[in-house]
């Protein structure tokens, strides 16, 4: 155009020849073509002076409680068991968010208030679904984002985190077991954090490797669900395909033992997501407590909370409060609220063992 001399057409001209059928509507002489291109030219220019649209949510609880319909419509007090899966605290790194997790563990109480309120808690499980803690050398220069640079700390912090929670759990219920699953930071070499942390919080921990196949009805029926940390990743859902045709291989391997899988939860991706059917699969993922640097997304953090009862499992989003999640992962302070969040917990725990003095 420029070697030719052909001058640009305006963005008037160019909206005229675009809708020129319609122009042609507007009536067959000279006058009525310039009406029509002069209308054209003044909806383009006063486009100009419209402000973008925004988007401000507004603030709300973000709580909700799935019960079956049948428990709803029952008379009586119905027996229950609850089953808490929580994953991808990453302690130890700089971008946990500790604000976003107590909001959910607030949220947690008020649900199992009210949880108890209206069934008989036979049983309640906790299941660790991994990577609790950031671990080291897991990726390329993650040695500049541990602010904690140990293992062996970081499954200090894991441990006074782990019992604070169970503490205050059995405000409400009595934990009946703990299972600890690895995540893809909990091992190096070696050395695996988990075991640790089975040791560190006693009996009732249980320690599992790639999966845990529970019975959540137990003592009362029988739901198997399995728990596992995940692998693969996906910008676009919570699950990748990759995960899902090995899932597909260990329910086919169960399967042909008689054994059935009646659901699957997962973390590894940070998506907070309470049900989700994908090829055949029943799926659930708990959500990280991290702020998500890959992406302009936030993934959503939470916990599930499932809930048996009279042939049925209702899973139940522990999310935290909307705003305090949007401030936390907004906060440009947050490295160091991780600072003072993690000196205050490993001096606790530098308080409670006793130091002996060497002569």
């Amino acid at each position: 155009m420029d070697k030719y001399n052909i001058k640009r057409r305006s963005l008037s001209e160019a909206y005229f020849v675009k809708h020129k059928d319609v122009v042609r509507t507007t009536g067959s002489s000279n006058e009525g073509i310039m009406e029509a291109r002069d209308t054209l030219k003044d909806i383009v220019e006063s486009l100009g002076n419209i402000e973008p649209l925004k988007y401000t949510p507004r603030s709300r609880e973000n709580v909700s409680v799935c019960i079956p319909l049948k428990a709803l419509e029952a008379k009586d007090k119905l027996d229950a068991t609850l089953t808490l899966a929580l994953s991808d605290l990453h302690l130890g790194h700089e971008n946990f968010l500790p604000e976003t997790y107590m909001s959910t563990l607030e949220t947690l109480d008020r649900i199992l208030s009210y949880l108890t309120g209206v069934f008989n808690i036979l049983r309640f499980n906790v299941v660790c679904v991994g990577d609790l803690v950031s671990g080291i050398n897991v990726y390329k220069y993650q040695v500049f984002q541990n602010i904690i640079p140990r293992g062996h700390w970081q499954v200090f912090l894991a441990e006074i985190i782990l019992k604070e929670l169970l503490e205050r759990l059995e405000r409400k219920l009595p934990v009946y077991r703990v299972y600890l699953l690895r995540g893809t930071h909990e091992s190096l070499g070696a050395e695996n954090y988990m075991l640790y942390l089975r040791k560190a919080l006693g009996d009732r921990a249980v320690y599992h490797s790639k999966h845990l196949l529970l019975n959540i009805a137990e003592p009362i029926g029988e739901y198997n669900v399995m728990f596992l940390h995940g692998s693969g990743k996906s910008q676009y859902y919570p699950f990748s395909y990759q995960l899902v045709r090995e899932l597909w291989k260990t329910v086919a391997q169960y399967s042909s033992q008689g054994v059935t899988v009646e659901h699957i939860v997962t973390g590894h991706s940070h998506w907070l997501t309470p049900y989700l059917e994908l090829e055949g699969l029943k799926l659930s993922q708990t959500g990280g407590f991290q702020l998500w640097e890959y992406s302009v997304h936030q993934r959503p953090s939470g916990m599930l909370l499932l809930l048996y009862t009279m042939g049925e499992m209702s899973v139940i989003p522990v999310r935290p409060n909307p705003d305090v999640e949007r401030e936390e992962k907004a906060s440009l302070s947050l490295e160091y609220r991780n600072m003072r969040f993690y000196a205050e917990k490993l001096l606790k725990h530098l308080e409670s063992e006793p130091i002996n003095s060497v002569k």
